[in-house]
């Protein structure tokens, strides 16, 4: 049972974006800078009328984001048996909301390889298999149990979903246009295993067409926050 709504906010998250202890007054610097404070407030609003399992839902209703996807690509989705859907990431924390809100109208057993900072919010924690994608020592603990999580996920018949940049795409000079980061190779080796402890794994790549708007570049560059936008998906 979660606490009630008034006594939550998601202020953990810039606690584990500092790879430092930092005083009150820069933590409150920092909410505000990244938007905490103003995502606080919309999970509050959406915290008390919605099942957890509809909290991403919720979230695509009310930032009223529209999404294109056809019968035809949901059909390469397998109704059953283990799946890996594998992505580009252009929007952030709204590809994981869409895509597992697209994905549970065929599935009920789907999980997201996602940024272990998200499990601040209390109803996303069954729908993910947290990594942490920042370099630093305590990540290589993570990730390992992370990646022994998906390889059994699969194991047993469920549909993952991952990122594999790791990150929002953003801004990248040599290629002077925005895009993903190079995808981790740890996914590689990740189905590798996965798929000499299970067999018939599908592996479904889709793409999502769009960028965040030009408005939201800037703070991009810094926090690789995600933007609003319209959304298409291809499988």
């Amino acid at each position: 049972m979660y606490g009630p709504v008034s006594d939550y906010s998601l202020s953990p998250v810039v606690s584990k974006l500092l790879p430092f202890h930092a005083p009150r007054r820069m933590k409150g610097l920092m909410e505000r800078a990244l938007g905490v404070d103003q995502l606080s407030h919309v999970y509050s609003s959406l915290r008390p009328k919605e099942d957890h399992h509809l909290i991403p839902e919720a979230l695509l209703r009310h930032l009223e984001i529209n999404v294109s996807v056809s019968n035809k690509d949901l059909d390469h989705i397998p109704r059953s048996g283990p799946v890996l859907l594998v992505l580009n990431h252009p929007f952030g924390i709204l590809d994981g909301a869409i895509l597992w809100t697209l994905v549970s109208r065929i599935r009920t057993d789907a999980k997201i390889l996602a940024n272990g900072i998200l499990t601040a919010i209390p109803e996303l924690r069954n729908l993910l298999i947290p990594v942490d994608p920042f370099e630093v020592q305590e990540a290589v603990w993570t990730n390992q149990r992370g990646i022994r999580r998906s390889i059994e996920f699969l194991g047993a018949g469920g549909l993952l979903i991952v990122f594999p940049a790791g990150e929002v795409s953003h801004f990248r000079w040599r290629e002077r246009c925005v895009a993903d980061s190079r995808w981790n190779p740890a996914i590689t080796r990740m189905l590798t295993i996965a798929s000499r402890r299970t067999k018939d794994i599908s592996v479904i790549p889709a793409y999502v067409k769009g960028s965040n708007s030009r408005c939201s570049r800037p703070r991009d560059w810094c926090t690789h926050a995600c933007g609003r936008s319209c959304w298409d998906v291809s499988c």
